[in-house]
Order: C-alpha cells, then sequence, then structure tokens
C-alpha cells in the first residue's frame, strides 16, 4: 500500500465503466469501514452482486476537510491484489491513520470529512510526449526507485507536461529529469474519480475532453476566467471540475477581452457565464456524450 507509489501490474476491469449505484456503494464501504476503525468496530463482510465491486482493480482514496477542501490523506495501491470493494476499504482506513504527512483522522472529525475514490485503470508503459494532462496519471520505475501522481495532481497545481513528470521524478526521490534515463520506466495510467456530495459522479476520464483551467472568477455577474488549452464554441457542455466543483454548463456567452464571440481557440483567456461557483485551477471539461 502507497499514498503514490509501488510497483507497476496490469489490472482488469469493464471498459464501460462503474455504474452510478456502484460507485455510490463504494462510497458507502469506504465510510463504513472508517466509521467502524475509527469507533474500534468490527466491520461486516461484503456480500453484493454488484459486478463493479467485484472486479480485480486497485484503488486509492483521498479525503479532504468537507469545507475547505484541505487534505486530510490519501493512500492507495497500484497492484490490483484484492476486489475493488475490499481495495477502498483498505485504502480509507490507512488514508485515515497512515498518511505520514497528516495527523490521523479522528472520529469526532469524521463527519467533517470529505470521502473522494479513484478506480484505477490499467498501468501501461507510455511515452512523455503521449502524456496528456487530465487524462493520465503516471508513474515511474528506475531501479529501486519509484512514485505516482494521480491525473488530477497536475490540473490541481498547473503544470504542464514537463512539470508534471519533474514532480513525478521528485516523488520517487529521483533528481527532477531523471525520466530522461535509459533505464527509467513510464507508465500511464486512467482513472474514474467521484466524490461524496456530488449531485453528478464524475465520470471516467476518456468520456470528456479537457479544455482548459479556472484562473479566476468574478462574482459579479459569475463570469469564470479560463485558460483554453482547446477550442470552445457557444452552445457546447462544459464540465467545471474541482475539489469542491462539479456541475455541467451549457455555453450562451463567451467573452474575449469584453467582447462576445461564437468561439474561442486553444490558448485564449475567455469569460464564461457560469450559474455556480467556481474556483483557481477548477478544471473544464467539454461533455462529450
Amino acid at each position: 500500500m502507497t499514498d503514490d507509489s509501488s510497483s507497476a501490474s496490469k489490472t482488469t476491469h469493464p471498459a464501460a465503466g462503474l455504474t452510478t449505484e456502484e460507485r455510490g456503494e463504494l462510497l458507502r464501504a469506504a465510510r463504513e469501514s472508517l466509521e467502524a476503525h475509527l469507533s474500534r468496530r468490527e466491520v461486516p463482510a461484503d456480500e453484493t452482486a454488484l459486478p463493479g465491486l467485484n472486479e480485480l482493480r486497485p484503488a486509492f482514496v483521498t479525503l479532504r476537510n468537507r469545507d475547505s477542501g484541505e487534505l486530510r490523506g490519501c493512500r492507495g495501491e497500484v497492484v490490483a491484489a484484492a476486489a475493488l470493494v475490499e481495495s477502498v476499504r483498505r485504502v480509507a482506513v490507512a488514508a485515515a491513520t497512515d498518511d505520514p504527512r497528516f495527523p490521523g483522522v479522528t472520529l469526532e472529525e469524521l463527519p467533517e470529512i470529505s470521502i473522494e475514490i479513484n478506480a484505477l485503470g490499467p498501468m501501461e508503459p507510455i511515452s512523455e510526449e503521449d502524456v496528456e494532462i487530465g487524462r493520465h496519471g503516471l508513474m515511474i520505475v528506475l531501479g529501486p526507485f519509484s512514485g505516482l501522481l494521480l491525473p488530477e495532481v497536475p490540473l490541481d497545481w498547473g503544470w504542464d507536461r514537463r512539470q508534471f513528470l519533474e514532480n513525478l521524478c521528485l516523488k520517487a526521490g529521483l533528481p527532477p529529469e531523471a525520466w530522461k534515463e535509459p533505464d527509467a520506466v513510464l507508465y500511464g495510467f486512467e482513472a474514474e474519480v467521484w466524490k461524496e456530495g456530488e449531485q453528478r459522479h464524475r465520470r471516467s476520464r476518456m468520456e470528456d475532453q479537457l479544455v482548459g483551467m479556472v484562473t479566476h472568477y468574478f462574482a459579479r455577474p459569475g463570469v469564470a476566467a479560463v485558460k483554453l488549452s482547446e477550442g470552445v464554441s457557444v452552445g457546447d457542455t462544459l464540465r467545471f471540475e474541482g475539489h469542491t466543483t462539479c456541475f455541467d454548463q451549457k455555453v450562451t456567452s463567451i467573452q474575449i477581452e469584453h467582447g462576445p464571440v461564437d468561439s474561442a481557440d486553444a490558448g485564449a483567456e475567455v469569460g464564461i457565464l457560469v450559474d455556480e461557483r467556481v474556483r483557481d485551477h477548477d478544471r473544464v471539461y467539454r461533455v462529450l456524450a
């Protein structure tokens, strides 16, 4: 078990991803395990007919303060050693009690904790030029050193591809350009990510296209400033997603330098009217289906 590193392994899971019911059950299992462990009770065995919960698939669980979004723990597995529901239960407890960066979560604190789950897809070798920010998580292995960063990490920090690779190396305890070493092996993976409190669970990254990142929010008149990595047009449906943000928005207006346009290209910084509050570094996806 690790917070972001281990040895690489391929796993098997349905191409269609988890259903809403399965994701809800996994969140319930994570919270139930936390409550049982922190109150020194035994967790009942899982008996479920939901197929996604029984897939051989690893998971990460991230714990945050529900109001502030402050990180309180993150642990996970990259080797699929048990059913997904068992992995979620195990790493949820580890995130609360075994992340050396933070004091352990207490039973009294638990109601203020929000749970986020990453269900990992297969680990496969990837070349540097094929890495897509927002789609791929990365793992590096070089000799006895290894490190892993989840797909949302570079988005949270505003990293480009090179910064993602450099910070991956640092996470593994390696020099920042170690990924260029001939013996270094780089793995990429995708993940389904969802959390408590969302009206809609986040979908597989393969279903949406990353188009930009929020750089600022103007409360009046409710405009998100977005730096585009892909073009957008009036009529598109965009998903704004972050630690405390998850909603879909139909694009009715695009502003560039206070002038309205029907579309904008990659590289532009635009203003988009939004119905809900967003935050700096929230990711923006085009909903494709």
